[in-house]
């Protein structure tokens, strides 16, 4: 939480930008091979994340609390419901060879 900030304040010249912007995200994975002779298996990580401008515009601490999000959170969503900072989803997919 306190990175975001802290990264967003420094325009990016502390933390880490890419986190700042996906901010909570699921990560998931699968071992697509496994190959026991080289010792390699071939895995695919998926990250997937929903923003919105709610997320973007929160203020530290209160704007985590649900009262702010179902109100003025909420307010804020419906107008960005289209268009320039309305609901936007990331999602990311590699695939990595690992040794063991």
């Amino acid at each position: 939480m306190y990175r975001s900030h802290s990264t967003l304040a420094t325009f990016g010249l502390t933390g880490n930008l890419a986190v700042t912007y996906l901010g909570s995200y699921e990560l998931v994975w699968k071992i697509l091979s496994l190959d026991i002779n080289t010792k390699t298996a071939i895995v695919e990580f998926k990250v997937e994340n929903s923003s919105t401008m709610q997320s973007a515009s929160r203020p530290p601490i209160i704007g985590y609390w649900r009262i702010w999000q179902n109100t003025i959170g909420k307010m804020i969503n419906k107008t960005f419901e289209t268009g320039p900072g309305s609901k936007t989803t990331q999602t990311i997919r590699w695939e990595e060879t690992i040794k063991f």
